[in-house]
């Protein structure tokens, strides 16, 4: 008997790596999702890195912060806004202007650095928080902020548009719940790259040039989308009044379901614990590891932040496969060895301890965070899940502004330790107090 080859772009493939990568459409996507994401992430560690060089240890921490707050500052408030708008937009055109936002903010901090920033750290002076350099990073968050509130909505959701439609219901959904994992997981492998290759950029080409490389990054992913064919499947074209009632009908419903409102608020809170190193990280390997090889430098600060961004890639990884059976579980580990790994970091001064114990935080955030949302991707209607997402958007994002500031504060009046050892004892509690909330003990049975 002859036997029958089914093609791997065949629906009974489906929800299978080797069938998604079948696509051109999806090599282009995740190709320019790599470099665009590295570019990110690098310029999140170039700024960090140039404030610390600019302000010193001792005056940068609340700067920091604020600067942080400043760049998830719009999506704080415009999440759910921000959803509405481009479930009924071309994605594509929406995540083209925001490359766009990028790359020109990119050349604006290049040559800031260049005439401005360089110059003044080639003398060896330091400059105040009310320095016009400083001030201009400032409204540059804030608008990088704004295209960062659509950016990072769209990069999730323009995978729907990205594959092609198999004619199969479950087909499509298997393959859009896989596309959304593997874009996950290549996010939280650029933070590695990023972060790691920053602070070795920075010390062999100059802040003016490493920003200039990031803005090539956002030039990769214009590149990209240009190149792929989209399906463009807009929603409801709705009025204002019709965006209002949505927003509150989709509010009333989320807050009415007791798995969703706990998640949402849940996951807020470990943010806010668990996002704080991330923050301070450039003036925890200046103070508390200038013992390093490279006194603290941006090399070493490199060293700590990869270390961070592999433990969250490996966490990432793990919690995609194993978690959806027992999602709480995975929470209250997650929170576990998180909080334990920063009380733990805050008795250590030897860099590759730090390093050790910064792979078990970043490894212990993700299984803490991403559980929920496949918790919500099962329990909230199909129609609803892209506005309630938004909201959680908006929750994720306002908890990241407070984290930074809560981190920046702290830093500046009692030090990176306290920091640590106060989100690590606040990350242990949440870990007791999640199994004995009862939308929880149903996700248990």
């Amino acid at each position: 008997m002859n036997s029958i080859t089914v093609p791997r772009s065949s629906p009974v493939y489906a929800g299978t790596i080797s069938h998604i990568l079948q696509f051109p459409n999806m090599l282009w996507y995740f190709g320019t999702q790599v470099v665009s994401l590295t570019g990110l992430m690098l310029r999140g560690s170039v700024i960090s890195l140039l404030l610390l060089a600019l302000l010193g240890a001792d005056k940068v921490a609340l700067v920091m912060g604020t600067i942080w707050a400043m760049n998830v500052l719009p999506g704080a408030f415009l999440g759910a806004f921000a959803s509405l708008y481009i479930d009924r937009s071309d994605k594509r055109k929406v995540l083209t202007v925001t490359a766009i936002v990028s790359v020109l903010q990119a050349v604006a901090l290049a040559y800031i650095a260049y005439a401005f920033a360089e110059p003044i750290l080639r003398e060896h002076r330091l400059v105040s928080t009310h320095h016009p350099i400083i001030i201009a990073i400032f409204v540059l968050a804030l608008i990088g902020g704004f295209a960062n509130a659509l950016d990072g909505i769209c990069r999730n959701v323009i995978v729907k548009d990205a594959l092609p439609d198999m004619h199969d219901k479950a087909a499509n959904r298997k393959n859009q719940t896989l596309g959304g994992i593997m874009f996950t997981a290549l996010y939280t492998l650029a933070m590695p790259v990023g972060d790691g290759i920053s602070g070795y950029m920075v010390h062999w080409f100059g802040y003016a040039a490493t920003f200039v490389i990031v803005g090539m990054s956002f030039m990769v992913l214009i590149f990209g989308l240009s190149r792929m064919n989209f399906s463009h499947r807009s929603g409801e074209k709705l009025p204002w009044k019709g965006v209002w009632h949505s927003l509150n009908e989709n509010a009333r419903y989320a807050a009415r379901m007791p798995v969703v409102r706990t998640c949402i608020l849940v996951a807020a809170a470990i943010t806010v614990l668990g996002f704080s190193y991330r923050v301070t990280l450039t003036i925890i390997a200046k103070t508390m590891f200038s013992s390093g090889p490279h006194h603290g430098g941006p090399q070493d600060y490199s060293f700590l932040a990869a270390s961070a961004g592999i433990g969250s890639f490996v966490g990432a990884v793990i919690t995609m496969i194993y978690s959806a059976r027992k999602p709480v579980q995975f929470v209250v580990c997650g929170c576990l060895m998180c909080g334990l790994s920063q009380v733990l970091l805050v008795f250590t001064r030897d860099i590759h301890v730090g390093a050790i114990l910064l792979f078990f935080t970043g490894c212990g955030f993700m299984p803490a965070f991403m559980p929920f949302r496949g918790v919500m991707m099962h329990v909230v209607e199909d129609k609803r899940i892209g506005i309630v997402f938004g909201f959680m958007f908006m929750f994720f994002y306002g908890s990241m502004m407070a984290s930074s500031f809560i981190a920046g504060y702290i830093t500046k009046h009692f030090g990176c330790p306290a920091v640590l050892g106060l989100c690590g004892t606040g990350l242990m509690a949440v870990a007791l107090l999640v199994p004995l909330l009862p939308s929880m003990k149903e996700l248990k049975q």
